[in-house]
């Protein structure tokens, strides 16, 4: 699937009313304008959008630091659910 027909599909996805609760892994590290909250998200799950900052690039969000970084916030995340 390309990026644009994923854009596409998504723009077609009626808003979701379950309150289904988002985590959002931001990258910090990334050149240009500071990262923003992706505020689009709510439309889609119909809860919360959580936003979890990742210090490195969009590339390196799989090393396996980040990943450590990113499980640990998944389980506290969990953990209180």
């Amino acid at each position: 699937m390309t990026a644009a027909t994923a854009v596409g599909f998504l723009r077609t996805v009626p808003p979701h009313s379950g309150g289904i609760d988002v985590v959002f892994f931001r990258v910090t590290a990334e050149t240009g304008p500071p990262p923003t909250k992706p505020t689009g998200w709510e439309r889609f799950s119909g809860g919360r959008v959580t936003v979890h900052d990742v210090g490195c690039g969009h590339h390196q969000m799989l090393d396996a630091a980040h990943v450590a970084d990113i499980c640990t916030e998944l389980s506290t995340l969990l953990a209180r659910r």
